[in-house]
């Protein structure tokens, strides 16, 4: 699973062993072995401090923490994000990924479910991209109302698209 760019600026992967590995602008950081579940819905997120450091929430709770001086500049000055990379292809399912351009004090209010009026976070808490995967086919639209949508490259016809999905873990 590979979500981002590359190591310069942004990529998260997750190796055989089941720790995330996150790169932010050259700084490489991983969670502990078993944090990501293979096989199992969960809610996965990282959340970078004012400090750099960086912790790993998996449905709502924090499992590990690092302590980092990472530069979110990368992060800010990204012109896409992919969800699957060459090297590290994304080869499970992914219902709700979201982007957020400051830390969300209020994750975990919205963490576990669908965000029905994503608009209304995008001013005081900077919500900058969210696919809820909700649509049939074509293309990713963003949620948020930045217009950040996404393209679909390397799939066949719509047929292979996703349905409806309103499950408990995003």
């Amino acid at each position: 699973m590979g979500i981002g760019k590359d190591e310069n600026s942004l990529k998260i992967t997750v190796n055989a062993s089941g720790a995330m590995v996150v790169s932010i602008n050259g700084t490489t950081v991983k969670t502990p072995a078993g944090f990501v579940e293979a096989g199992q819905w969960n809610h996965y997120a990282i959340r970078r401090s004012t400090t750099g450091a960086l912790s790993f929430y998996r449905n709502g709770e924090r499992f590990s923490y690092v302590s980092t001086s990472v530069n979110k500049k990368a992060i800010k000055d990204m012109a896409e994000i992919s969800i699957g990379l060459p090297d590290a292809p994304m080869t499970g399912g992914i219902d709700e990924f979201r982007l957020w351009a400051s830390d969300f004090s209020g994750l975990n209010n919205v963490c576990n479910q669908h965000m029905d009026d994503a608009s209304t976070y995008v001013d005081n808490n900077r919500l900058i991209v969210y696919f809820d995967f909700n649509q049939t086919g074509g293309d990713v639209i963003d949620r948020s109302g930045n217009s950040n949508h996404g393209v679909r490259t390397g799939f066949g016809p719509d047929g292979d698209a996703w349905g409806l999905s309103r499950g408990v873990f995003s």
